[in-house]
C-alpha cells in the first residue's frame, strides 16, 4: 500500500516539478558549500574570514525562512521560487569574479536569502498538492530528490571546476538552475491550463 502511494506521488507531474526545482536549488547550495571556501582560500582570504563566508549563507537562510514562508502564504509560492532561484543563480555566476572578503560575504548572504525564499515555498507547495494521507510519502520523495541535488552539486561542479576553472564551472551550475526554473515554469503553466479547461 505504501509502495503504491509512493508510485502515485512520483507519477504526479506537479510534484515532480516542485521536487526538480528544490533539487536544482540544492545542486547550487552543494556547489557553494563545497567550493566557496576553496575559492576564497585561492584568493588568500584568511581561514577565520572563510568561516564567516561559509556561515553567512546559513545564517541568512535561517533568519529569513520564516519571513518568506509567511509572505508566500499571502502572495503565492511561485514568485518566491522564481526570485529565489534567479538570485541564487546570479550569485553563483558572480562569485568567481570577486576576490575580496566583503564582496564575497555580501554574495554569500544574498545566496542565503535566495534559499530562504525557495525552500519554504516549495515545501508548502508540496503540502498544497497532496492529500493529508499522502503527505509523508510526498515529503519523502521531495526530500530524496532534494538530497540528490545537494549530493550531485559538489561532484559535478568539481569536474567542471577542475576542467575549465571556477568562472566557467560556476556559470554552468547557475545555468542548470535557470534551466530547471524554465522547466518548472513551463510545466506549471501547462498544469494550470489543464485545470482551467477541466
Amino acid at each position: 500500500m505504501a509502495a503504491q502511494g509512493v508510485r502515485q506521488i512520483i507519477s504526479d507531474p506537479a510534484i515532480r516539478l516542485v521536487s526538480l526545482i528544490e533539487a536544482a536549488l540544492y545542486f547550487g547550495v552543494g556547489t557553494l558549500q563545497a567550493y566557496l571556501p576553496l575559492y576564497a582560500l585561492d584568493q588568500h582570504i584568511p581561514i577565520l574570514k572563510i568561516g564567516f563566508l561559509f556561515g553567512a549563507q546559513g545564517i541568512a537562510s535561517i533568519l529569513f525562512r520564516p519571513v518568506f514562508g509567511m509572505a508566500s502564504d499571502r502572495v503565492g509560492r511561485r514568485p518566491f521560487i522564481v526570485v529565489g532561484i534567479g538570485l541564487c543563480a546570479t550569485v553563483l555566476a558572480t562569485i568567481p569574479h570577486m576576490g575580496q572578503f566583503l564582496p564575497l560575504l555580501g554574495l554569500s548572504t544574498l545566496f542565503g536569502l535566495g534559499t530562504a525564499m525557495v525552500t519554504p515555498a516549495t515545501t508548502a507547495m508540496i503540502g498544497d498538492l497532496v492529500r493529508c494521507r499522502d503527505f509523508g510519502a510526498a515529503m519523502g520523495v521531495f526530500g530524496s530528490l532534494w538530497d540528490a541535488g545537494h549530493a550531485c552539486g559538489p561532484l559535478i561542479a568539481g569536474v567542471f571546476i577542475a576542467w575549465i576553472g571556477y568562472r566557467s564551472g560556476f556559470l554552468i551550475i547557475a545555468g542548470v538552475m535557470v534551466t530547471a526554473l524554465g522547466i518548472f515554469l513551463c510545466g506549471d503553466r501547462k498544469s494550470s491550463a489543464k485545470e482551467i479547461h477541466k
